[in-house]
This record gives structure tokens, C-alpha cells and sequence, in this order.
């Protein structure tokens, strides 16, 4: 039997394959379901019922961590809600951890979803990797296209029409509020030396004569009502520097 009829027998196999006998077929095949069951040596760094992250053997920068759902599942839209939930805060601890514990300037999450996304592996997977300042990896960069109005319309109605009918998730749209306008800036008054100035109970400018020679009043401080709390001068971690932002 050649290699092209040993294919289509295996595709013949797996077609009458219920899901659970081909999660199966995939799992004992997956080296990264031999790591999460204990018959592969790894170095784990997290690990509970649902999940299991492991340091990369070939890793982007050392710290570079891979985390994986125990069940197996090919890509991501594969992964059921409560389990893509649970990773996604998995993901984000394991990333304060790069950021508290190693020191790193921040740190890049990411997952590919097919060949054509550049995923390798056959198990889903989220990379979390720690970025530095001086690091020979580049940063991601995504060309831009440009695209006109009848090309965007048609891909939201695509995608909306997808999600709605086939997913059943509707997309509900927030009313379009009225922005109040701003009321007219009133014409600066001129004060006249000898006055008093003080707004009434309807905000209205009023005066009175101070009762002082004209050029001879004392300057007073003003104190305004509600006025500003002063601004902390305190230095507000930026995104630079992001691992500040966790101590």
C-alpha cells in the first residue's frame, strides 16, 4: 500500500469517527498532550485542573511560556467558553509574574489559529513571551491596507450576519446620544477700579462701590468655590516602563 492510499484510509477512519473517538485519535498522537499527561519531561510553571503551562524549549527569549488546555483541541474556536475564560486569566497572571519576577519591560500574548495564522503545533496553545528593551526578536508589525467604505461595510454585514444567525450572539447597538452644546462664553467684563464684583444667586455678575478712594484698594486674595484639587505631582508609570505598574 502506498503512502496516497495509506491517506485515504486514514481519512476513510477518522470520517466515521465520533468527536470523542477523534479527540482521542489526536491526543495520543499530540506530543503536548504527552507533556500535560506526564510522559514527556517539561518544566511547568503553572498547572491546574483545566491548564498547564510549561516553559519553551526553544523559546523567542528565555521566560518565553506556553499554556495549553488539558483537553485537546486544534485551534482555538474549537475551545469551549468557560475554558477560553479561564485561560485568558491564566494568561494575564502568568504575564504579571514575567513582569514581577523577571523584570521584563512587558510582554507579548498571542495565539495562532491554523497554518496560515503560523501555528506549528497541533495542540492550542497562548504564547506569553517577555520583552526587553535590547532583544534580537522584532516587533510585530502588520502592514496597512487601506480600505474604502463599500469594503468595510461588507465585511461587518460578513461577520455580523455570522455571528448573529450562526452563533447566536446578537449584536446589540448603543443609542446614539445627543452631545449637550456648550453654552456661549460670555463677553469678559471690563471692572472699573472703586467696585466690588460678586455673582448672584442666578449667576449673575453684579457690582457695588467698594467705599474706597479710587487707586487706593487693597489687593485681596480670592478664594474660589469648588476649585480644582491640586494635581498630584506623583510620576505615573507609563508603558515604557509597564512592570512598574504591578509593585
Amino acid at each position: 500500500m502506498n503512502q496516497e492510499e495509506q491517506l485515504k484510509e486514514l481519512q476513510e477512519k477518522l470520517a466515521k469517527m465520533s468527536p470523542e473517538e477523534l479527540q482521542e485519535f489526536w491526543k495520543a498522537r499530540c506530543i503536548f498532550c504527552q507533556i500535560i499527561d506526564n510522559k514527556v519531561e517539561s518544566k511547568k510553571v503553572y498547572e491546574d485542573e483545566v491548564c498547564v503551562a510549561v516553559l519553551d524549549i526553544n523559546p523567542a527569549v528565555p521566560g518565553h511560556v506556553l499554556l495549553m488546555p488539558k483537553q485537546h483541541f486544534t485551534v482555538g474556536p474549537q475551545v469551549p467558553d468557560d475554558i477560553t475564560a479561564h485561560l485568558g486569566k491564566v494568561s494575564s497572571a502568568i504575564s504579571k509574574a514575567c513582569l514581577q519576577a523577571l523584570k521584563c519591560k512587558g510582554t507579548t500574548i498571542f495565539m495562532a489559529n491554523g497554518a496560515a495564522a503560523g501555528q506549528v503545533a497541533q495542540h492550542f496553545m497562548i504564547h506569553i513571551i517577555p520583552r526587553y528593551e535590547k532583544e534580537d526578536i522584532p516587533q510585530l508589525s502588520l502592514p496597512k491596507h487601506s480600505m474604502d467604505e463599500a469594503q468595510l461595510d461588507q465585511l461587518t454585514e460578513q461577520l455580523r450576519q455570522y455571528i448573529e444567525q450562526k452563533l447566536n450572539i446578537k449584536i446589540t447597538e448603543e443609542e446614539t446620544k445627543e452631545v449637550p452644546k456648550e453654552e456661549p462664553v460670555k463677553e469678559k467684563l471690563k471692572r472699573e477700579p472703586g467696585y466690588l464684583y460678586f455673582l448672584d444667586k442666578e449667576l449673575n455678575i453684579k457690582r457695588v462701590k467698594s467705599g474706597r478712594k479710587k487707586g487706593k484698594a487693597g489687593k485681596k486674595e480670592v478664594v474660589k468655590k469648588n476649585a480644582p484639587k491640586e494635581v498630584s505631582k506623583e510620576k505615573v508609570p507609563d508603558l515604557d516602563d509597564i512592570s512598574r505598574l504591578f509593585t
